[in-house]
């Protein structure tokens, strides 16, 4: 494992971004026991290092073109990351040639060594030599990658790339090594795994403790499933960083699409492995309560306007009104990008509460919100989100108020995650705070962070009373979709990214 200069690992430990060195060049010295990757992250993340943007340049140090090992060790590298971070998630990275004197968000040194992330987060930025992954392992090896088969072929060479590729990219994206949080004393007792040489600086428990993270030691399974990342990875680099826009997102972190990819009228709804490029994974919720699926004017549709429960749902030619084709979000979240939800102070629910940003608990009655045709977004006790006093200055706080159908209450979702209400401004976060209990506020729309949300909760026919439920309460690719009694199961539990 690489240790970095001292200084580094201060400035960490003390929560600072450490993003002002940019042209900076890590020292290294080679501690003793090779693991998986290094870095300072969590999924547990570190808030202060979430990239404000979601496109990267990436580039090579040092490429050997035409040298076949180099080649394919690359191109594996490649595949891995878009595979599995760009897939699930709104990230892209561009580039991926030889590094020049220009800026690139991440240069990669190729060498036969302890694959390494020197920065967290955007302090990675431009940095000279900022990660190095291994693509030959003839030096640097640990119990898996290196090994050999009788003709001297590395029987493990994609597996290590992908998997090193995957997890390094992780502490690129400001997520650390999951066993470094409390949890694990009491989750994996047994695992003896840990990154003594610094202190966590993680302040933002996205998920639950994952014992399969692709950011977690402990688990021994990464090479066999070449990098993956597990259902927690999807939904933590989700909440931080957003979904594909347009994305209903559900069980084991698959997406709502069409059998076949089809969009005729009767074509019944399944899960499907998330995919950018399949365009019948797209929806908009329509201002009428239906969600209209992108590619082709189908919208989410219960079989013949059926109001029983097991009846199955379909994409069918969208028809105003339509009792079939209107689901609400049933007392869902707002959720945002840093992993905190809209709630109230003290979880209150009466008239004058100031809304703020809290721990994300679908429980809590001041986190559950319900969306109305009219651009109303509702509390349990029917009061509306509310501009404080009308007034449309940035900073202005927002509160739970008596419904009046005024403009302070009225608000539209705008591709990309923005809510934008009052004098066409976004709900933002007071100070692009990241912590529980940071004002949520009104502020000119600039597509930050702070402005990105999405939807977490079920989808209720309100004709029928039933909700929108994955049959058997399966997760997996090619599971269908039925109504069926509201239980609050994952099943029935729905992101959407607008």
């Amino acid at each position: 494992m690489s240790l970095k200069q001292v200084w580094v690992v201060s400035c960490l430990a003390m929560g600072l971004g450490c993003g002002g060195a940019a042209d900076e060049v890590s020292g290294e010295v080679e501690a003793v026991a090779p693991q998986l990757g290094t870095s300072k992250a969590e999924l547990y993340l570190a808030s202060s290092t979430i990239w404000p943007k979601r496109t990267f340049s990436v580039c090579w140090e040092n490429p050997t073109y035409g040298d076949p090992t180099d080649d394919m060790g690359r191109y594996w590298t490649r595949q891995a990351v878009e595979g599995q971070w760009a897939r699930v998630a709104n990230l892209a990275f561009t580039g991926w040639g030889a590094c020049t004197s220009a800026y690139s968000d991440v240069r990669i040194r190729i060498a036969d060594a302890n694959p390494i992330t020197n920065w967290l987060g955007k302090g990675l930025g431009g940095v000279y030599n900022g990660m190095t992954l291994n693509l030959t392992y003839d030096v640097w090896a640990n119990t898996v990658c290196g090994l050999k088969n009788s003709s001297g072929y590395y029987v493990n060479r994609e597996t290590c790339t992908k998997a090193h590729a995957v997890h390094e990219f992780g502490h690129m994206l400001g997520f650390a090594h999951e066993q470094d949080r409390s949890e694990r004393s009491t989750v994996e007792p047994t695992c003896t795994e840990s990154s003594p040489w610094f202190t966590p600086t993680g302040d933002s428990k996205v998920t639950a403790y994952d014992t399969l993270s692709i950011m977690n030691y402990c688990y021994g399974d990464h090479w066999k499933h070449f990098g993956e990342l597990s259902v927690l990875d999807v939904e933590g680099v989700r909440q931080v960083y957003g979904g594909r826009p347009g994305t209903l997102v559900g069980g084991a972190g698959n997406c709502l699409d069409t059998e076949y990819g089809s969009t005729a009228d009767w074509t019944l709804t399944k899960l499907n492995r998330c995919d950018p490029s399949q365009p019948t994974q797209a929806w908009t919720r329509q201002s009428n309560n239906s969600i209209k699926l992108n590619a082709a004017n189908r919208c989410l549709d219960v079989r013949n306007g059926s109001t029983t429960s097991g009846s199955q749902i379909q994409i069918y030619t969208c028809s105003s009104g339509a009792g079939g084709q209107t689901w609400i979000f049933d007392k869902a979240v707002i959720s945002g990008n840093n992993g905190k939800c809209l709630g109230t102070v003290s979880n209150a629910t009466t008239s004058g509460t100031t809304v703020v940003m809290a721990d994300c608990n679908p429980s809590a009655v001041g986190q559950q919100w319900t969306l109305t045709t009219n651009g109303e977004i509702k509390n349990v006790n029917g009061l509306c989100l509310d501009v404080r006093s009308g007034n449309t200055a940035d900073n202005t706080a927002l509160q739970l108020w008596g419904c009046n159908s005024s403009a302070s209450q009225l608000w539209s979702l705008q591709t990309g995650g923005a809510i934008r209400g009052l004098a066409s401004k976004c709900i933002d976060v007071y100070g692009a705070g990241t912590t529980a209990g940071s004002s949520a506020v009104l502020y000119t729309c600039s597509g930050t962070t702070s402005q990105r949300w999405h939807l977490r909760g079920a989808l209720k026919n309100p004709v029928s009373g039933l909700c929108l439920d994955s049959i058997g309460g399966a997760s997996a690719p090619g599971t269908n979709q039925q109504l069926y009694a509201c239980n609050g199961t994952a099943a029935q539990t729905w992101s959407y990214f607008f």
